[in-house]
């Protein structure tokens, strides 16, 4: 009972926090839906403070264009930095259920910030393409042990199911054709699949769609 208070603690005080970014009835707020708009305010501020600073004008395309890469490794690293503390007060929290909890960390793609000479993602490269995955379950996954296997964002749920006990609805098979990874977590080799497609479908001039398939160490 006292875990399961710590826990509900912590998602109450979550809660709270983001009052303000999203009705929990009617969905995200304008506030929440803006936090692009405040990221892009905070680099083109952090950006013409980074020109000042260099003591260049606006016109100099060359020192605007590294005072903005400069704006966008900044506001990432904040951002990690901000992650990192609210990922260990909720580690943290349930402590006291660490035996019974899983604790699962997953995020978007990756982002450039200067490899390939590019910034932002939707590009088929490492950097871009993988996705972190760690998760945290004492009596079943060896702490520090680390699996070298092909796995997509979409068997994080079935495996949570899978850990839960749960059943996996059949009519939702063909919609979300992933793998449950607790046969790795159990220390089992292989994997739930040996290639993986891949496709960016919005087509821009500044990225065109464009697919590839990766099997292995090896990709095209």
């Amino acid at each position: 009972a006292g875990a399961a208070g710590h826990v509900r603690a912590a998602a109450e005080a979550a809660r709270r926090h983001h009052a303000g970014l999203f009705d929990y009835k009617l969905g995200p707020t304008r506030a929440y839906r803006c936090r692009g708009c405040l990221v892009s305010q905070a680099v083109q501020k952090l950006s013409a403070e980074n020109l000042r600073r260099l003591k260049r004008p606006p016109e100099d395309a060359v020192a605007r264009r590294n005072a903005t890469y400069q704006a966008i490794a900044t506001v990432y690293s904040r951002t990690v930095l901000g992650l990192d503390r609210a990922v260990g007060r909720l580690l943290d929290a349930v402590e006291p259920a660490r035996h019974s909890t899983v604790v699962v960390f997953a995020s978007d793609q990756g982002i450039f910030l200067g490899e390939h000479g590019r910034i932002d993602k939707r590009l088929a490269y490492e950097e871009a393409m993988a996705f972190p995955l760690i998760i945290r379950y004492p009596p079943l996954v060896r702490p520090g042990s680390s699996v070298d296997a092909l796995v997509a964002s979409f068997d994080v749920g079935l495996t949570v199911l899978d850990l839960a006990g749960a059943a996996y609805p059949e009519r939702y098979a063909a919609r979300l054709p992933g793998s449950s990874l607790v046969p790795l977590l159990r220390g089992d080799t292989g994997g739930p699949r040996t290639a993986h497609y891949y496709r960016y479908f919005q087509h821009a001039a500044a990225v065109p769609g464009h697919v590839a398939v990766r099997a292995g160490g090896l990709k095209l």
